[in-house]
């Protein structure tokens, strides 16, 4: 074939590399979305199987996004824009406590934390009061935190019991990371959303709606596979499986391991931030007839997250039905993540394997329901959350402060920020208004 050119190149037509796109296109500037497989969105699609719709990834958004909610106006759909039950469960020792995230007093009144444990909670919560929404996004706000692991810090801040029994089922069951592990940055960005009340929101028509709205007004081509990607004296020259295309500039907004493998001779910082590494999940969805109901106690629970320290395979579990009542027509429709650690050691397992290994699992929460399973669907993510370890965010400010006009090769994805949808879509504006300003400049 014959080389394409264009100005910008977006490689990967996940929420960053879309964000990117139509953020350029309000600009002015066009741009071609090259994406390796058949359907956009990365890890935020949903599919319909039988009578029910499936969140395959990314399961959730929250009202103090600030990029989001505004991609969902500028595409119009804010109709699809709505909330999920504000029931959440942390499934510990001694069995399931519920709560309203919304009204802090149930996590001592229902037994989460103690009473000291609350008040030290909502004390330390003054100091965010402040806070710019977009921070929440911006990794580089909290390189003051990225020199502590996220448990040292929490303990230290708010106490061991905050930190054992509300931070670390949510590193686990959100982000299938350890807190010991993970850098403080990561855990102060967490615990300052708390600050702006928020909701746990969704998309009626499933998590994919945005990404397949935005796509509609962009140009993309798909199963295109990128293979090499490599800066020459004026502009980038890409090696795909549908011929080579040429651009002034281009947005990298691949998994930082597939980043990795694609770009040749990167500069020192950005080789350090392609280092990155992710944690994995496997994600079970259980179509489930309408002869079962969850337990009572978790009846109105949306999500389940569950301690790293126990014993358990799983990291979190939904019931999609307390997500949106469109989830399953009738009967009810389950979803369970596993831990990264576990999820490594099976992803090359057969889906009947997978399922029969974590069968034992998921019924000591769900007692009977593998009687009432009308089927199930295994989706595999290896790389589902990039690792906030600690050094990352100060990686990351290093990035940036090093870019200017001369640069052709421009990083985005969630790496680069927090593990949550509005952080990536966050790198992705970034990415583009570095491109935007170049070109001004270059111009």
């Amino acid at each position: 074939m014959n080389e394409s050119q264009t100005k910008v190149i977006i490689i990967g037509a996940g929420i960053a590399g879309l964000t990117a796109a139509w953020h350029l296109k309000k600009k002015g500037i066009e741009s071609l979305v090259l994406e390796a497989n058949e359907t956009v969105g990365g890890r935020m699609q949903s599919i319909q199987a039988e009578d029910a719709l499936i969140d395959t990834g990314a399961q959730f958004l929250s009202s103090a996004y600030s990029i989001i909610p505004d991609l969902i106006k500028e595409t119009e759909l804010d109709y699809e824009w709505v909330e999920t039950s504000d029931w959440v469960a942390i499934v510990r020792e001694n069995g399931a406590s519920v709560f309203q995230p919304q009204h802090p007093w149930q996590l001592f009144t229902h037994h989460v934390l103690s009473l000291w444990s609350l008040l030290r909670l909502g004390f330390n919560r003054l100091k965010f009061l402040n806070l710019n929404k977009k921070s929440l996004n911006d990794i580089i706000h909290w390189t003051k935190y990225d020199c502590i692991s996220a448990s040292d810090w929490v303990t230290e801040k708010y106490g061991k019991e905050i930190a054992d029994q509300l931070v670390s089922p949510i590193f686990n069951g959100f982000y299938f990371q350890s807190i010991n592990q993970s850098s403080a940055a990561l855990a102060a960005a967490l615990l300052a959303f708390s600050v702006y009340n928020p909701k746990t929101m969704t998309l009626s028509s499933g998590m994919g709606s945005l990404p397949r709205k935005l796509a509609n007004e962009l140009n993309i081509q798909t199963n295109v596979s990128v293979s090499n990607i490599v800066e020459i004296s004026d502009g980038v020259k890409i090696t795909s499986n549908s011929g080579a295309f040429s651009a002034e500039h281009v947005i990298v907004t691949t998994p930082a391991p597939v980043a990795k493998d694609l770009i040749q001779n990167p500069d020192i910082q950005t080789q350090k931030l392609l280092q990155t590494s992710y944690s994995s999940t496997i994600l079970i969805s259980l179509l489930i007839s309408s002869n079962w109901s969850p337990p009572s106690n978790i009846q109105k629970a949306y999500g389940l997250l569950y301690k790293s320290s126990l014993d358990c395979k799983i990291a979190a579990v939904s019931i999609e039905n307390n997500k949106h009542s469109a989830r399953k027509t009738k009967g009810f429709l389950v979803n369970v993540m596993l831990t990264d650690i576990y999820a490594k050691e099976i992803l090359h397992l057969s889906d009947e394997e997978i399922y029969q290994k974590i069968k034992t699992h998921i019924e000591k929460q769900f007692p009977s329901i593998y009687l009432h399973i009308q089927s199930k669907k295994i989706f595999r993510w290896e790389f589902a959350m990039p690792y906030t370890s600690i050094g990352r965010a100060k990686l990351v400010k290093e990035y940036y402060d090093t870019r200017n006009q001369n640069n052709r090769i421009w990083l985005a994805g969630d790496y680069l920020g927090f593990p949550w949808t509005d952080s990536a879509a966050n790198t992705g504006l970034n990415a583009a208004n570095f491109v935007c300003e170049t070109i001004q400049k270059n111009n």
